[in-house]
């Protein structure tokens, strides 16, 4: 799903020809080759750079040596989100490295060196990690941010950590062998491996098939809903949920092909729109997102990535729930209106139904975003965890008497 290009994000391929011509190289490389050429030295990222992720390669838990970390970086949401299928993809291979003794790696990032096509809202970077040991191979995508919580604009982390008040780096475990993925920000889905291809690696590291090895939108999935949230009011003090213009959602990304699908990361999008729904008991919030298909001429599977909202908070797709009552809380009488800007919220493992996979959504609170009650009568505001609802991810209301 990479290909070393330019800043333009916008080329339309001539298709069939490209095809052709890739097939014809892929044949002349199979017939003419005696041997499989190897990756070029490592190159490490430039000393100006941050660190944005760290990360540790293993196999069936014992820790890969010299393994290959490359390191793409992705055109940012709005970019994606304006281009038609067959349009040409400006992804860009911006570091390769090699694993330490114990496996362990980092990707490092200097904004400076990044055109503009590449930095979101935020300065928001999008990463594809592909990692390699002798024998197989993987990806693994991430949004980073620079961390602006707590006074700290030097850093990078993720919209997830930074809307509970983080500045952490993310960090991730990728086992090739027991086919799994843990990162800091509690996801844990299967890993996609596939068998290593040198060749498909050597043509990420060098630009010998620059013009061949093409990523391009093969198609859009459109319209699905995204289960982000829940709100747990009664009729003395019913739930709100106000999103503005900068409010994101980090939302999971599939890759494979036929009905063999995996998890394969996550992407965060943001909103130039905005929308308020009040007056809500006991449901469970939804918006609606459009996804974009991705292939590469030289790779077998698609890549199916977030790009934009397609509809903020529609009411009418909110389905009810079973109320919850939470443990931390603190009285209220009626007339007062309570609200939180900031706080991480839960992660739906299925948040978003795509074709032949379900995938992650997980919400966060920012300054752009507002959840609350307002409040009518005697009540409880309760939070779920002992920090009480003003910290806390999710929050109830329920009677006092």
């Amino acid at each position: 799903m990479r290909d070393q290009l330019g800043s333009n994000g916008t080329n339309r391929l001539a298709f069939f020809s490209v095809h052709r011509l890739a097939t014809a190289f892929v044949l002349a490389l199979g017939t003419v080759a005696t041997t499989v050429p190897g990756l070029p030295a490592a190159q490490a990222a430039p000393a100006s750079s941050i660190t944005a992720v760290t990360g540790r390669l293993l196999r069936d838990g014992r820790p890969v040596s010299e393994g290959d970390v490359l390191v793409t970086v992705w055109p940012k949401a709005s970019v994606l989100a304006a281009q038609k299928t067959g349009d040409r993809v400006a992804t860009r291979v911006i570091q390769h490295e090699k694993t330490s003794v114990n496996g362990t790696f980092s990707v490092s990032l200097d904004p400076s060196t990044l055109p503009v096509l590449y930095r979101g809202r935020a300065g928001q970077v999008d990463l594809e990690i592909t990692v390699a040991d002798a024998t197989g191979q993987a990806d693994w995508s991430t949004s980073v941010v620079r961390a602006s919580s707590r006074g700290n604009t030097q850093g990078w982390t993720t919209a997830v950590a930074e809307s509970g008040g983080s500045t952490r780096v993310q960090s991730v475990t990728l086992d090739l062998g027991a086919h799994v993925v843990a990162s800091s920000d509690g996801q844990q889905p299967p890993l996609a491996v596939s068998p290593r291809s040198n060749r498909a690696l050597a043509q990420m590291a060098t630009a010998e098939m620059k013009d061949v090895c093409v990523t391009y939108v093969a198609g859009a999935v459109k319209n699905r809903l995204e289960h982000f949230g829940r709100v747990y009011g009664w009729s003395g003090a019913k739930g709100m949920v106000d999103f503005n213009v900068g409010s994101s959602h980090t939302l999971g990304i599939a890759t494979g092909r036929g009905d063999d699908w995996n998890a394969a990361g996550s992407a965060t999008i943001s909103t130039d729109a905005g929308a308020t729904v009040s007056g809500l008991v006991d449901v469970e919030t939804k918006n609606r997102v459009n996804y974009r298909d991705y292939k590469n001429l030289c790779w077998a599977s698609t890549h199916r990535r977030p790009v934009s909202f397609s509809a903020l908070l529609p009411s009418g797709d909110f389905t009810k729930t079973k109320h919850v009552d939470f443990a931390t809380c603190a009285a209220y009488d009626g007339n007062a209106t309570i609200w939180k800007s900031k706080g991480r919220n839960v992660t739906y493992k299925a948040g978003v139904a795509l074709p032949y996979l379900n995938v992650a959504a997980q919400s966060g609170w920012a300054t752009s975003t507002k959840e609350g009650f307002a409040i009518t009568k005697k009540s409880w505001i309760c939070g779920s965890t002992d920090d009480g609802w003003a910290k806390a991810p999710q929050m109830s209301a329920k009677k006092r008497k």
